[in-house]
């Protein structure tokens, strides 16, 4: 196990991701809240990259907890095996399990 806490222990979600290379049966992801801050997000390319199906549940309501933008990112790589499924209002998950590979699990706040 790995303690991922970002800036305090310098570990980041990218210190997570499985090598290049890696078998990965798919990716599971529920996160409340996602923008994409004119980038790509990092589990979105890493899974393009690596062909790994991404099925994520982000949550929606009126106050816009995942950007448009970011919406429009997930439906342009639909073809690339990643679906994206929006919950109403109660989701504040925070999991990203790669079956065969690991977990990533936030603490929640």
């Amino acid at each position: 196990m790995q303690l991922i806490a970002n800036g305090i222990n310098k570990q980041f979600l990218s210190s997570c991701l499985p090598p290049k290379g890696t078998e990965v049966d798919g990716v599971f992801a529920a996160i409340a809240y996602g923008s994409d801050q004119g980038n790509t997000p990092l589990l979105i390319s890493n899974c393009v990259e690596n062909k790994y199906r991404l099925d994520i549940w982000m949550r929606y309501d009126q106050t816009v907890p995942v950007t448009p933008s970011l919406l429009k990112t997930l439906l342009r790589h639909e073809r690339d095996n990643l679906f994206c499924k929006l919950i109403p209002d109660m989701l504040h998950a925070k999991v990203i399990w790669w079956q065969g590979w690991g977990a990533y699990i936030a603490r929640p706040t």
